[in-house]
This record gives structure tokens, sequence and C-alpha cells, in this order.
């Protein structure tokens, strides 16, 4: 039969990350020394599509790592590492695909401040009359770990 290699992705199978927050997924085979230099390729997929952009593989080394850099709603989904390798010690008739997935979960960021409601003003207008209303807030760009 087909030999299982065991594939593992890190930091975690589960990953929730917030909105804004740099997020780098990681793929670490672990095979034998002898077939470490035959694996052929690493590549990634996100719910199912090929993913090239931010893909960094070390082939050597068995590793490979996919920067998704400041991560949005859409990056949300199943990212699957697939490492092909092709070796004479393996007995199969093509590539062997080893996989291995993981789970992004992408949040809001949870608000710094509280929004407080402006007290209305009652105040009688005419019609034909332009009024103009102002609103003044703050938002607090920064996003903590």
């Amino acid at each position: 039969g087909i030999p299982t290699l065991p594939v593992s992705i890190t930091p975690d199978i589960e990953i929730t990350a917030t909105v804004g927050v740099s997020v780098t997924l990681e793929c670490h085979t672990s095979l034998p020394e002898s077939l470490i230099e035959n694996i052929a390729s690493i590549n990634w997929t996100h719910n199912g599509a090929e993913v090239t952009e931010g893909v960094t593989n070390m082939l050597a080394k068995g590793e490979s790592s996919l920067d998704l850099g400041a991560v949005v709603s859409a990056d949300a989904g199943t990212y699957t590492c697939n490492v092909q390798i092709q070796s004479e010690f393996v007995d199969v008739d093509s590539h062997l695909i080893a996989t291995n997935t993981t789970n992004l979960t992408i949040q809001m960021p949870v608000p710094k401040e509280h929004i407080i409601a402006p007290q209305p003003i009652i105040r009688q207008y005419f019609s034909g009359v332009e009024i103009r209303f102002a609103c003044i807030f703050f938002i607090d760009n920064a996003i903590s770990d």
C-alpha cells in the first residue's frame, strides 16, 4: 500500500485572527532525511483554489510558509498544504501527495471605546430652511494582539 507520510502545519490546526493582523501559515514535513531531498513541490490551496502569492518554499528543508499579510474577512477558510514527493524509495505509480489543513477564522476587532449616543436637541425648524447637523466621532485604528 501507499505509505503514510506525516505532514504537519504549524502553529495550529485552528487559527483565529483579527482583521488587520498579519498571519503566516507554516507547513513542515516530517520525513526521513532520505526523502526530504525528493520533495518535488509544496503548494497551498485556500478553499480548494491554488494560492501562489505569499508562498515561500524551502524544498531542501521540506518547509513552506504562506504569508497572508494583514488579513481581511475573505481570508477566512480552509488552507491546505500539499507536499508532492517522488522517490525510488516510495512504491507508488506517481507522486505521493501528503496533505494537511488548517482552518483560519477571521474576527472583527473589539472596539476599545464605546460610542455614547448624543442627547437629542429638540428644536423647531421651518419648511424650506437648510439645516446642517454635525457629528463628531473618534476612531482608534490601533489593533492590539
